[in-house]
């Protein structure tokens, strides 16, 4: 049996004001998970380190987690941090798809790229490669 990982890393700065209300955001992300899940567990880490005590300046550090995460999830967080704070927009990021054996469909990844009011853009290296090379190429 193979295991499948989504997994990311990318990060944004902010000023501490601003950390303190986007992690209201990420807890009322986690209650709404939790709604409906019934765990509550939101499916991408997201971890606050001040960058130093003078700047006054927090780095976000939103990653895949320890195995996978979820992509999607990532985009939903980040349009409503952008719908409080659209400053910090438009905000990218990339991911890869692996597996644990090789299997032909099971690599590739994708980007994101996110802008205030609900307003983003995805695409996967499966989709770029049809459409590079036609209905010619299968993926």
């Amino acid at each position: 049996m193979a295991n499948y990982y989504t997994n990311f890393s990318f990060g944004l700065t902010c000023t501490d004001a601003q950390a303190t209300q986007i992690k209201d955001i990420l807890n009322e992300y986690e209650k709404e998970c939790e709604a409906e899940d019934g765990y509550g567990c939101v499916p991408f880490s997201c971890e606050f380190q001040p960058e130093n005590d003078k700047s006054g300046e927090v780095f976000i550090w939103i990653h895949s987690g320890y195995e996978s995460g979820d992509q999607g999830a990532v985009i939903d967080f980040l349009c409503r941090v952008l719908e409080k704070f659209p400053a910090l927009g438009p905000i990218g990021f990339t991911w890869a798809d692996t597996c644990s054996k090789p299997r032909l469909d099971s690599f590739g990844g994708g980007a994101a790229f996110v802008t205030a009011h609900d307003q983003f853009e995805v695409f996967s290296t499966d989709q770029w490669i049809t459409e590079q090379a036609g209905e010619s190429v299968k993926v």
